[in-house]
């Protein structure tokens, strides 16, 4: 019996809850959140709070989770923290859906005229990313980048994806780092 999945979920700070073809929708200010059941469990919604039963017991925890995330989500949101640790690192946003980012990539472009005479110049290269429509982000500072929205499973891949551009390293521990993460660091 799974002890996570006995706790009904409370609903009664959500405007609008329905129940259709294995689906509840969940509905506050605007937003909604659907979630999906999986087979083999049975959900009640009585009293203010939704009860999730079955025999599937694999998946019982999993899918009252899943609702509990979509009823915070709706209610107060999720956020998460990326600092930027390394010299030159910056973020910075640009309208509503792209976060520049400059992570200490660089190139090259050998042919450059510069007074007769054919040098090497270096240009700080900076990455260009799209957020998804339902992540709002904003940068604080040059170093700090906040995420937010509804969806926890969307919001934390795209924190994921950010982090996968430059993952922090063991020697220096320079690269973008989730708030809250244990970074192992070696020894030279």
């Amino acid at each position: 019996m799974s002890k996570i999945g006995r706790k009904p979920v409370d609903i009664s700070s959500v405007e609008k809850v329905a129940f259709e073809n294995n689906v509840v929708v969940l509905t506050h200010k605007g937003s909604t959140v659907s979630v999906n059941n999986l087979d083999g469990n049975k959900i009640e919604i009585k009293d203010q709070k939704i009860h999730v039963t079955g025999s599937n017991k694999a998946n019982w925890g999993t899918v009252r989770s899943l609702v509990d995330n979509a009823v915070i989500g709706l209610t107060k949101g999720f956020s998460v923290k990326l600092t930027l640790v390394g010299v030159g690192f910056k973020a910075k946003m640009v309208g509503d859906r792209k976060l520049h980012l400059s992570l200490g990539f660089s190139r090259f472009d050998t042919k450059v005229q510069q007074d007769g005479a054919i040098k090497k110049q270096k240009k700080e290269f900076e990455l260009e990313y799209d957020l998804s429509p339902e992540v709002s982000g904003k940068c604080e500072g040059s170093n700090v980048i906040m995420l937010s929205s509804i969806n926890k499973q969307l919001l934390n891949q795209e924190a994921s994806q950010i982090i996968k551009i430059r993952p922090p390293e063991p020697y220096k521990g320079k690269g973008v780092i989730k708030e809250g993460a244990f970074i192992v660091r070696k020894k030279k």
